[in-house]
């Protein structure tokens, strides 16, 4: 009978964690006294912590383990704006501190101690745009002087670090073709997307951004990469989609796309892969919706909140999805 010194090449090692481990690779947890195997997971959606209060138009940033979802238009009002900020660690969410004004569909970008609101709207006014930008230290929300150029929402797509972000499309009373470059203080003018273009996905840094979906003027599938100056249209979304969730912390070249309307009222489950060349179909949702917020990367990425069923006011969801793809830890049953 073959052995796994024989396969392998090596006897199983002990080890306190998978640090230097492989896909494929049997071993022995010392920390708790079992065996492990590197596994491939080729992308699987599970239910996560329910939000306190259900909600759509909420963005989010940070990991999987530590994200936040922000402001969002909720069931009961009015106001149906709200200003809380949930903080997610992996297992359930809990209230933060609160941005300075109730706000739906603004812009957010960063990780869940260090992050930046900015933009988004107000359904019962005025204002109905703001143009102010808030930064997050993980309890509380503070208003800088950095100002965008307009006020804006729609789902501005955020992406990168609160001191090297990007504000990318949006509407301020028609769709935005333009990029704006944070620095943590300031917003200055970037290279201009291809469309204008509004409710869109995004993931990446401010010098490798990608930027998918969304309306220009209609639904789209157009993809675009950033390399901090000028925006590359790449391969499309096989699902054109807006109102698009994605994870907001992953890479250029390794970004997840989930949900969003590939119609007009419509909702989406699909989840597509990008490897930094096209996108590749990986497995559905279990509940389509669109409008929703993401963090995370492709992973380890999350969905939370937006429309769980029809979209008219009154079915916005508190359900939370956390998505797993590639190499994982497993725990072996030796009974």
């Amino acid at each position: 009978m073959s052995e796994y010194r024989g396969i392998y090449g090596a006897a199983v090692k002990g080890q306190s964690s998978s640090t230097g481990t492989i896909e494929g690779q049997i071993w022995y947890d010392n920390s708790i006294a079992a065996f492990k195997i590197q596994a491939f997971n080729s992308g699987t959606w599970s239910t996560g912590g329910t939000m306190p209060s259900a909600r759509k138009a909420n963005k989010g940033c940070g990991l999987q383990t530590a994200a936040i979802t922000v402001g969002g238009n909720t069931p009961s009002g009015p106001p149906y704006s709200t200003n809380t900020t949930f903080e997610y660690d992996g297992t359930s969410w809990t209230s933060g501190g609160n941005v300075a004004a109730v706000v739906e569909n603004p812009g957010v970008l960063g990780i869940e101690t260090a992050a930046v609101c900015f933009g988004g709207g107000n359904s019962a006014g005025p204002p109905p745009l703001y143009n102010t930008t808030q930064h997050y230290d993980g309890s509380s929300w503070t208003t800088v002087p950095a100002t965008l150029p307009s006020a804006r929402k729609a789902m501005t797509t955020g992406m990168g670090i609160q001191t090297a972000g990007l504000s990318v499309g949006g509407n301020d009373g028609s769709n935005l073709q333009e990029t704006l470059e944070y620095n943590g203080s300031a917003w200055t003018s970037g290279g201009n997307l291809s469309a204008a273009t509004q409710t869109a996905g995004g993931s990446g840094l401010l010098n490798a951004a990608l930027n998918f979906g969304g309306q220009n003027p209609s639904i789209t599938g157009v993809t675009e990469e950033y390399d901090g100056t000028s925006w590359t249209a790449s391969n499309s979304l096989n699902t054109a989609r807006d109102q698009i969730g994605s994870g907001t912390n992953a890479t250029q070249s390794a970004s997840v796309a989930f949900a969003g309307g590939p119609s007009i009222p419509g909702l989406g489950n699909e989840t597509e892969l990008y490897d930094g060349t096209s996108w590749s179909n990986s497995t559905n949702m279990s509940t389509a919706r669109k409008a929703l917020g993401g963090a995370g990367t492709q992973a380890a990425a999350l969905a939370f909140g937006g429309y769980g069923s029809t979209p008219l006011p009154g079915n916005e969801s508190d359900a939370t999805e956390e998505f797993l793809y590639g190499v994982e830890t497993k725990t072996l049953s030796t009974t």
